[in-house]
């Protein structure tokens, strides 16, 4: 649930991108340089704007779009259904693992540009020669959980495991101590956290 200190833990390695300290599990960053040096042979650069997240970095984020969508949104549900379009709830992320990355851009609009399609083009043809999966794909194919996100990807070859011990150990009660989660009582978030490329499940 993201209630680990990265910088501490023997299973995680530091590194530096896009101006940013990050941190990842080492066979994570491991697999990830190898992309990126290869991406980078064919011309395209690959840089983490995101990586691990602990469980007050998404509270951070979850509580900061709670207060600016008070307004547009002041029923609690209706707001917590337009934060998770694209933000999970703080204790669900798959950033809380350490196996995951965004990569480049969160902006939807950069993967419609020539040099976005070029790099998500580049990926789907060869992320998961390293272990990379697309979680969240286009909601046509799977039907439920958060909106089509290019920029996330998730080394599949740990994240699935971490998805089974997730799943087998944590319940909606467990998701609380940031603003609306009582609310998320009356919202299936296992429609979030399942609702994911097939190629990711256990």
């Amino acid at each position: 649930m993201g209630k680990i200190d990265p910088s501490v833990h023997p299973d995680f390695v530091r590194f530096y991108s896009d101006g940013r300290q990050l941190y990842l599990r080492k066979e994570v960053y491991e697999a990830l340089q190898m992309m990126i040096q290869d991406a980078r042979k064919d011309g395209i650069s690959l840089f983490v704007v995101s990586a691990f997240r602990s469980f007050n970095d998404q509270k951070n984020i979850w509580e900061s779009k709670w207060q600016r969508f008070a307004l547009s949104h002041p029923e609690p549900k209706n707001r917590c259904l337009w934060i998770l379009r694209y933000s999970s709830a703080p204790g669900t992320s798959r950033h809380h693992w350490g196996t995951d990355v965004d990569l480049v851009s969160v902006d939807p609009a950069f993967f419609q540009t020539s040099r976005g399609k070029k790099i998500l083009s580049w990926l789907e043809k060869n992320a998961s020669r390293y272990g990379f999966e697309r979680p969240y794909t286009s909601l046509i194919e799977r039907k439920k959980g958060y909106q089509e996100e290019p920029w996330h990807w998730s080394y599949a070859p740990l994240a699935k495991g971490y998805l089974a011990l997730y799943t087998n150990s944590i319940q909606n009660e467990d998701i609380t101590d940031f603003a609306g989660s009582e609310v998320l009582k009356e919202i299936d978030l296992w429609e979030y956290v399942l609702g994911i490329n097939p190629l990711l499940l256990p």
